[in-house]
């Protein structure tokens, strides 16, 4: 994704953000980039200490995600496919 494009996608997503807010503050691309970083940063680090939590235990049982809200774990499963499709473009494939 060019940088045109991320602002295109990030000025869109602020026009939704301010269309369904139910104060009269609106928040600039800037501020909508904040917020989303701000979120995944927190999910991320729920995510590490479910991850720890888990390898304290001997590979038992993870906890269970009651404690992460579904839009938690919409964010997570966000973050989990960009990492994916990252990882994919940064790859070169040859097929024979």
């Amino acid at each position: 994704m060019s940088p045109v494009d991320k602002l295109l996608f990030l000025r869109i997503k602020s026009l939704r953000v301010n269309a369904v807010n139910t104060t009269n503050f609106t928040r600039d691309v800037s501020e909508v980039k904040k917020k989303w970083q701000d979120l995944s940063s927190a999910v991320k680090k729920k995510e590490a200490e479910r991850r720890r939590y888990r390898g304290m235990t001997g590979g038992g049982p993870a906890l269970p995600c009651d404690d992460m809200k579904s839009w938690e774990q919409l964010v997570n499963q966000l973050i989990s496919l960009a990492n994916i499709i990252c990882d994919l473009e940064n790859q070169n494939y040859t097929y024979a």
